[in-house]
């Protein structure tokens, strides 16, 4: 079995953040000092600055620091009984059926190991909730990569730091109490390096995180945003189950060279509330098979993609699987590994979806939307829509400064929906240019195996709607409204 591999931790001449050879004394006797104070270790790994934080260390891994969350969290009765009800393996031939797998591992056999990869920014305490409420415990380990700048290279407070509410909330065994937490920061100085290209060069770190925790080749890893997650009952199938793209028959099939590794969900989207569930899907998060992932696969006789950020970092190239597992310039059997941007960004995969379906592996019910095999909480703010909402849409991802004045229906039809569902606006009486977004059944509608666990408690339905309602009657306040 492959063992983790030890990293090379170095600052190159020239490289982001080298200092000079007449500070370089200074700079350690600072970073003693730094790490005495806070327990805070500074890695430099290619391009990428990253802050180790840890609170209980655990058995160094080739002389890397864990930390491992302090235990003071405890899951409510009621969301445990819920845990104990899908996690019994007695279940587990039935669960693989479910998805269209057969059963591979008993019930003496370890289920395979999960681990968790996020970037985060600010996010609100309950997008950490309601996803750790999903699959507590279920989780090796989870990482979390914090940058300075948003994605425009706009500077910005760390917020996930020692002392801070959200941070000692997740430190706190929030993922569960055999979850080790892993929080890191990234921090390049490139005023070239803006836009989404940064966000790809960013993610990409995530895995290497991955590699100090002992991730190993039949482990599963899984690229997703803090407001993505998996159902439980899904991934407790493939812990057990026999994946095409997890078991092929030999090195040369299609999945198992990892031409086309893999797998992303149908998605359900809930629109700042639990009862604002659209009719439009979503197909992330993603997930895939150790074998396949960078500086966890082996890499040998595999071609190295050039990527768009130094040939080294961000996007692949085309002509390197970019665009699809027939997008490749050479003729080869083993394809190359998958960087934790080539998650989101890279074309290869299958999507899985649940339950009932028709020929072409569709959903048959339109009027639900996407069955809950994984859940996205789109736009889950709280406080001010100002510091919050509007702060992304003007800074992240496709910014735009107008997004921070107009009346929110006007900033996508994503928030025009949110106001819609909130005011009980029907799609015949929507105001807006843009295509018009439907809203699927709500939670009583469709039942609890359809829908996130958190939301199984009524009472965080209702106070959610009522929060929702607050916050955008004093952004009309301010912005006005088109209703």
């Amino acid at each position: 079995m492959k063992t983790a591999k030890k990293q090379e931790h170095s600052l190159e001449s020239g490289s982001p953040g080298a200092p000079t050879r007449n500070g370089t004394k200074r700079l350690i006797v600072l970073a003693v000092i730094l790490f005495w104070l806070t327990g805070t270790f500074q890695n430099y790994v290619g391009i990428s600055s990253i802050i180790t934080l840890f609170d209980e260390p655990l058995n160094a891994t080739n002389g890397s620091q864990i930390m491992a969350p302090r235990k003071t969290f405890q899951a409510d009765p009621f969301f445990k009984e819920i845990y104990e009800e899908i996690d019994d393996r007695a279940q587990d031939k039935e669960r693989c059926e479910k998805y269209g797998f057969t059963l591979e591992r008993t019930q003496d056999q370890p289920r395979r190991r999960v681990f968790l990869a996020s970037l985060i920014a600010s996010e609100s305490k309950q997008l950490f909730q309601i996803h750790a409420g999903e699959n507590y415990n279920l989780y090796h380990s989870v990482s979390f990569v914090e940058s300075n700048t948003t994605f425009i290279g706009t500077p910005r407070t760390i917020e996930m730091t020692r002392g801070d509410e959200k941070y000692d909330m997740v430190m706190s065994g929030l993922f569960g109490n055999e979850t080790i937490v892993d929080i890191n920061y990234w921090n390049v100085e490139d005023p070239k390096l803006k836009f989404m290209e940064r966000e790809y060069v960013q993610r990409g770190s995530l895995t290497e995180s991955w590699e100090r925790l002992g991730m190993q080749p039949d482990d599963i890893g899984i690229i997703s945003d803090i407001d993505e997650v998996f159902s439980r009952d899904f991934l407790r199938a493939l812990q057990v189950c026999n994946v095409p793209e997890f078991n092929p028959s030999n090195d040369s099939d299609v999945l198992y060279s990892c031409q086309k590794p893999k797998i992303f969900p149908s998605t359900a989207v809930y629109e700042g509330f639990p009862d604002c569930r659209r009719k439009e899907g979503w197909y992330h998060p993603d997930l895939m098979i150790g074998h396949c992932i960078q500086g966890i696969g082996d890499p040998t006789d595999r071609v190295a993609p050039v990527r768009t950020y130094k040939r080294l970092e961000g996007r692949r190239r085309r002509g390197f699987g970019r665009m699809g597992p027939k997008d490749f310039n050479y003729d080869m059997t083993r394809y190359p590994l998958w960087g934790a941007q080539d998650f989101r960004d890279t074309v290869g995969s299958r999507k899985q979806y649940q339950f009932s379906k028709d020929k072409k592996n569709r959903p048959t019910d339109p009027t639900m939307g996407p069955l809950g095999i994984a859940y996205h909480f789109h736009n889950w703010f709280d406080g001010s829509l100002k510091t919050t909402l509007r702060q992304k849409y003007v800074s992240y991802g496709h910014a735009n400064k107008r997004f921070g004045t107009v009346p929110l229906s006007n900033i996508s039809k994503a928030t025009d929906l949110t106001v819609r569902c909130v005011k009980n606006i029907s799609v015949a009486d929507a105001k807006v240019d843009q295509t018009v977004m439907q809203v699927a059944l709500k939670f009583d509608e469709i039942g609890n195996e359809f829908n996130p666990i958190f939301f199984r408690n009524a009472t965080y339905r209702e106070e959610r709607r009522k929060e929702v309602a607050r916050m955008i009657a004093e952004d009309e306040a301010i912005y006005g409204s088109l209703y």
